[in-house]
């Protein structure tokens, strides 16, 4: 069924064979667990979000700031996710986030996903990976992100899911939404046995409660929080992004990570000699 109130926007990911990636579970050296996440009665919470004060909704559903023409919202919650993955690294980098703005979300997604305003039938969404690139290669308002890579399918259920978010301080997710988190929004997710599928929605996971593994996610301009058994059987893809300016916060090689082989990854895919130009960051 479709979405009923509020927008998705996640079209399927490009096919292994069509658009390779770089693995991140493999430069997560050595993969470590935080003490709480092993203690069921911890309380020990990642958290990047609270210094955020809040998200936008960003035009990806019904609110009253949206232009009258798109007052329902428009599919462009990859490009919502970009927004508040970086409100959250200039909350915890530099102590303000500023979301990007409603005339910058609508330009990437008319770029990115081919939309034309007041034209519903353009409205089609975007794909995960093509966001990140083009974040990476092209800049948004002047600023790139270093690198981007996925998550191997279930093992974003494990430590490394943690791990990528101490490290990056947020995970670009895409999920297969069932009916019964959009309407259940904004109350928790919880999985909820044979509730037909609503479509592909982009949401950003910014902290978790450790010990309960119960994560934090923004979508929709809220907070919600999402449990193990959701997040099983909803997330298809998992994608974590690095800035330059949390990297710089938490060290030139935070958590253990291997840029070195990052870098090396990097040129095999990319045909650049120097993508991470290293001597900057090391």
């Amino acid at each position: 069924m479709p979405f009923e109130t509020y927008k998705g926007g996640r079209r399927p990911p490009h096919p292994l064979y069509a658009k390779p990636r770089l693995w991140m579970d493999d430069f997560l050296t050595p993969v470590q667990v935080h003490p709480a996440a092993a203690d069921p009665s911890a309380r020990a919470e990642i958290d990047y979000f609270s210094a955020v004060g809040g998200f936008p909704m960003d035009l990806n559903g019904p609110d009253p700031s949206n232009p009258a023409e798109i007052a329902g919202g428009i599919g462009d919650c990859g490009i919502a996710g970009m927004d508040h993955i970086q409100m959250a690294w200039n909350a915890y980098a530099h102590g303000k986030a500023t979301s990007w703005g409603s005339e910058t979300v609508l330009s990437l997604y008319e770029h990115l996903g081919g939309y034309v305003y007041g034209q519903p039938e353009t409205d089609q969404g975007t794909v995960l990976q093509d966001n990140l690139q083009f974040w990476r290669q092209e800049g948004v308002n002047g600023d790139k992100i270093l690198f981007y890579g996925a998550l191997r399918p279930g093992s974003w259920l494990r430590p490394e899911r943690i791990k990528s978010l101490q490290a990056f301080g947020g995970i670009y997710l895409g999920l297969n939404l069932p009916q019964s988190a959009e309407r259940a929004f904004p109350g928790d997710w919880v999985y909820v046995p044979r509730s037909p599928e609503a479509g592909g929605h982009c949401v950003v996971q910014h902290g978790e409660l450790l010990g309960w593994h119960e994560a934090r996610l923004s979508s929709w301009g809220a907070v919600v929080k999402a449990s193990p058994g959701f997040l099983q059987h909803t997330i298809e893809e998992a994608w974590v992004v690095a800035a330059p300016d949390f990297i710089d916060v938490n060290g030139r090689n935070p958590s253990g990570l291997d840029i070195a082989g990052i870098q090396s990854a990097l040129k095999e895919l990319t045909g650049e000699s120097n993508p991470l130009q290293l001597k900057t960051i090391l």
